[in-house]
This record gives structure tokens, C-alpha cells and sequence, in this order.
């Protein structure tokens, strides 16, 4: 065995540069320790725990979490996902994935056995499986026109990496050894008490040495054993005396075996492990707007910019539009537009109307931009956002102890008093639960704020006046079908506010106006 490992190369991890695809070292670091607070009211809590589910051992969140923040990295993710976009990329990267992931379940597996020579057996196959992966994904990314700088230097990458003497002499050695074991032949015969194993056409006999180890299984009732995986059955006893002597017969290629499985982890490259890990990234969120893009929405890469005139065509609310196509339901999209001096758009409009969902899709928006992903809409131009706040109602906390007024007021002070120029705001029926002036008088203060702050802002609103508050703010409405005011069309179009809630035409439908109800009773 000393003999075996010094004579055997060293199989170190061959990285010297730093290669990534989602930018710099430094954005490597930008991970967020937990979810934003506005993740719970834009929905995108659970559709981030769905993209992610089955890949929760890459701990993608963090990166789904935190915006980036500097354009250039940005624009270096859209690149990246634009050459991902092509189905031949994505599959070449979702075969490497695949490898990287049967390499991790070998070792896993390997962990689970008591049986050492087993051990080392499937630590040498989840070698083999990583040395072909890197090969196939170094060959055929090395064919594909490339247009990102991440992909390319990855290719670049791949291309020095299975040429190293390092990587030359782990694959070399590992086939070498794996095909040494796939030609071991031997016999076994049994007699008497015992059995025999030599090699093929061998007379050595090993029956006394074969007795011996026995013994012990003779001598009471045998010891209980932990149960083997169902993916990865254990030797039984006779099995792994055989092996054993088997590996008596070997020595030599068993002991290049025990070598290659000593240093199995530390030959896995850490710039492929961290790759692997960034392309699960990138896959994931493809995989989860596809059944979406199947059903014909459409998803951009918008024009990012760190100026305020923002716009979107078809954008839509992608976690609502997820489930509403599983369920095989229509999706309503709408898009928005805010020139320069433009900062706060002021939705009002009958209820159930779309509004909050509008609302919702802007910050999804604003959110999804900063991380350089695809966003819903056909066409989009958003603001480069250090951090998307938002407001929407909640239930009053037993623990606490705050009236809902209280809590609204304690949570607007800490958004403003966190949100910078730099930030994007949503707020959703803000000061709901107190009468009309104390509403009207509290959301003109915290919009005074918001203009004074100079930062983009949607306002769901049944204060409709607000809007004469600023030259900044803008009006939308929700719409109604014209013929039929209790249906919502859940369109948001840009428009001045006409006051009305079409309360009465909902009333009218469901037969609950004062004179439906006296006919009904009698009155």
C-alpha cells in the first residue's frame, strides 16, 4: 500500500483562476443570510421554494435573494441566461448538472457501506462518473457558439483543465484501474465446510484460510447489521469474504483502487463544484417559467438602468400566473409606464379588480431585474433597485399587541426610514382600517415622503385625490367590461380616476340592492 501511494500522482483540484457565472469573486459573497421582507408580499416566497425544490442541497435561495448591484453584473447573468436560452447550451449544462449530481449520490452512497473494499468501489465509480462529465461538458460546450463572457471563459476554462497533467492522470488511472477490476475473473469452489477462491485456471488452495474466517459465523446466532440502501445493496457475509480474498489475488489494482478512492473528494475541482452549483441557479428558474412560456407568455430581459422612466409591456404577476396555468386558467396581463419626473403610479378602482396583483407584478418585476433573470412581459425597461419594500395588510399580531392602525404606522416609518433613492416602494391600501380623513390625511404625509425621497412607487389606493398631491404621481385604474360593470376585466390602464366602485351594479348582480332585498322579504 506505501508502495502504491507514493508511486501514484496526486489528484489536487487544478482550479488557479476564478471562473464564475454569476460575476465577480465578490458577488460570489453577495449571498443574503435570509429572505428580503418584501418576498412575503410579492409572493415570490413560495415561488422561489418551488423553482428550488428537489435542489435544496445547492442552498440556491441566498442567491435568489439578493439583488446585485452593480449593472455591469447584471448585464454579465442576461448574457448568460441568453446563451442558456438556447435548448442545445441548456442541455449540454443540464447533462453536466446531472453528472456532477451522480457523483454526489456515489459518495453518498459510499458513506452508507461498512464494507471497506465496497467503499472504495463506488468512490472509484463516482470518479469515473465525474472525469466523463467534465469531458463531455469540456467537448461539447467547446462546439457551441458562445456569446456570454461567463460561458467563454468557462469554456477557456475546460479547455486548459482536462489538458492539465493533473486531470490527464486522474482520468488515465481511473480507467486504468476500472478496467483492471471489470477484468478480474476468479472461481470459487465450494466443499465440505468451506470454500476455495483462485484465480481462473489456478489451483492455489485458500480452504484453510477460508475455514478460519468462517468460524465466527458458526458460533451462536449471527450480529444484527444496519440495512444497506435500497439504491446501493450491501455484500452479505459470504460475499464479502470473497471479495476480500478476491482482493488477496489483486493486490496491486486493489491497492491502486484504495489510492484513487483515499483522494476521491479532493480531486473533484472547485471551480466545477461552485459551477455546477451556479448552473443550478440558471436551470432552475428556466425550468420554472417554461411551462409558463409554453402557454404563451411572454418573458424578456429588460433594459436595466439606474434612471427612473420605467416601463413594461405584457408583465404580469409570475407567481398568481403559475398557478393559474397548472390550473389551466387564462392569465390577464398589463403593462406601465412612467416617464421622466415620473415616480408614483396611483392605482385605484373597483375591488377585485387586479390592482394588488398589478402592484405585486411591479415589485416581482423590479426584483427579478436585479438579479439579471428573465423577467414576465414582452418588452421591459426597469430601474436598477437596491431593494424592493413593500406594504401590503396583515392580520393584527396577538403578540405584539398593536392595533392594526399602530402596526401600519410602525411598519410605513421603518420602510421610508430604510428605502433609499435608489429604491423601489410598493404600498397596497395603506390606512384601510381608520375613517376616510384619517386615511386621506396619514397616506398624504407618507406620500409627501415618498415624493421628497425621489423614489419609484406603486400605490394601491381607494384615495383617488392623492393623485393632486404631486406632478409625480400618475393615475391607473382598474377597468370594468363596459356592459357589464360587476365584471372586472383586471386590466390596468393609465388613466385619470372617475371616483366609482360599481358597487351598485355588484349589488344589482347578486340581487342585493335595497329594493331586490324588499321583494325578496317581503317588506
Amino acid at each position: 500500500m506505501d508502495e502504491a501511494t507514493s508511486t501514484t500522482p496526486s489528484f489536487e483540484p487544478s482550479s488557479t483562476v476564478f471562473v464564475s457565472l454569476l460575476w465577480r469573486a465578490e458577488a460570489e459573497a453577495n449571498e443574503a443570510a435570509r429572505a428580503p421582507d418584501c418576498f412575503h408580499d410579492l409572493a415570490l416566497e413560495g415561488f422561489v421554494a418551488g423553482l428550488i425544490a428537489g435542489r435544496e442541497q445547492h442552498t440556491l435561495a441566498p442567491l435568489y435573494w439578493a439583488p446585485l448591484i452593480e449593472i455591469g453584473a447584471v448585464h454579465h447573468r442576461q448574457a448568460v441566461v441568453r446563451d442558456l436560452l438556447d435548448d442545445w447550451i441548456a442541455r449540454i449544462c443540464e447533462a453536466f448538472t446531472d453528472a456532477m449530481q451522480r457523483v454526489r449520490d456515489g459518495f453518498v452512497q459510499a458513506d452508507r457501506h461498512r464494507h471497506e473494499l465496497q467503499k472504495r468501489r463506488l468512490l472509484l465509480a463516482a470518479l469515473e462518473r465525474y472525469c466523463e462529465g467534465v469531458s463531455t461538458l469540456a467537448d461539447t460546450l467547446g462546439r457551441c457558439s458562445l456569446s456570454s463572457s461567463g460561458l467563454r471563459a468557462l469554456d477557456d476554462f475546460l479547455f486548459a483543465l482536462v489538458r492539465s497533467d493533473a486531470f490527464g492522470a486522474l482520468r488515465r488511472e481511473t480507467e486504468a484501474v476500472a478496467a483492471g477490476l471489470a477484468a478480474v475473473r476468479y472461481d470459487v469452489k465450494v466443499y465440505g465446510g468451506g470454500l476455495r477462491v483462485e484465480r481462473r485456471g489456478q489451483g492455489h488452495d485458500q480452504g484453510a484460510e477460508v475455514e478460519t474466517l468462517f468460524a465466527k459465523f458458526r458460533q451462536g446466532a449471527p450480529a444484527e447489521r444496519p440495512p444497506e440502501p435500497r439504491d446501493a445493496p450491501g455484500l452479505n457475509s459470504i460475499e464479502e469474504v470473497i471479495l476480500e480474498f478476491v482482493a488477496r489475488l489483486q493486490p496491486e489494482l486493489f491497492d491502486r483502487m484504495a489510492v484513487l478512492a483515499e483522494g476521491a473528494r479532493a480531486a473533484l475541482d472547485l471551480t466545477l463544484c461552485r459551477i455546477d452549483r451556479e448552473f443550478q441557479f440558471f436551470l432552475a428558474y428556466r425550468d420554472a417559467i417554461a411551462p409558463l412560456r409554453r402557454a404563451g407568455l411572454r418573458f424578456c430581459l429588460p433594459t436595466v438602468t439606474r434612471e427612473k422612466a420605467v416601463s413594461s409591456r405584457d408583465g404580469f404577476d409570475v407567481a398568481l400566473a403559475t398557478r393559474l396555468v397548472r390550473e389551466g386558467t387564462p392569465v390577464v396581463t398589463n403593462g406601465f409606464d412612467l416617464a421622466a419626473g415620473e415616480r408614483i403610479l396611483l392605482v385605484s378602482g373597483p375591488n377585485q379588480g387586479g390592482k394588488t396583483t398589478f402592484a405585486r407584478a411591479f415589485g416581482q418585476m423590479h426584483h427579478l431585474a436585479s438579479l439579471g433573470l428573465p423577467v414576465p412581459g414582452s418588452a421591459a425597461t426597469l430601474h436598477l433597485a437596491d431593494a424592493v419594500f413593500t406594504h401590503f395588510e396583515r392580520e393584527e399580531s396577538v403578540v405584539d399587541q398593536r392595533s392594526k392602525l399602530e402596526d401600519d404606522l410602525v411598519r410605513v416609518r421603518d420602510l421610508l426610514g430604510a428605502a433609499t433613492p435608489a429604491s423601489v416602494i410598493v404600498l397596497n391600501e395603506i390606512f384601510s382600517s381608520t375613517t376616510l380623513d384619517d386615511a386621506v390625511f396619514l397616506a398624504g404625509e407618507v406620500l409627501r415622503r415618498v415624493v421628497a425621497l425621489d423614489v419609484l412607487c406603486v400605490l394601491v389606493t381607494f384615495l383617488d385625490e392623492l393623485v393632486a398631491l404631486s406632478p409625480t404621481i400618475v393615475s391607473a385604474v382598474s377597468t370594468v367590461v363596459p356592459d357589464d360593470p360587476a365584471r372586472r376585466t383586471f386590466e390596468i390602464v393609465r388613466r385619470p380616476a372617475d371616483g366609482r366602485s360599481y358597487a351598485l351594479a355588484i349589488a344589482e348582480k347578486h340581487r342585493l340592492t335595497y329594493a331586490a332585498l324588499s321583494d325578496r322579504l317581503h317588506f
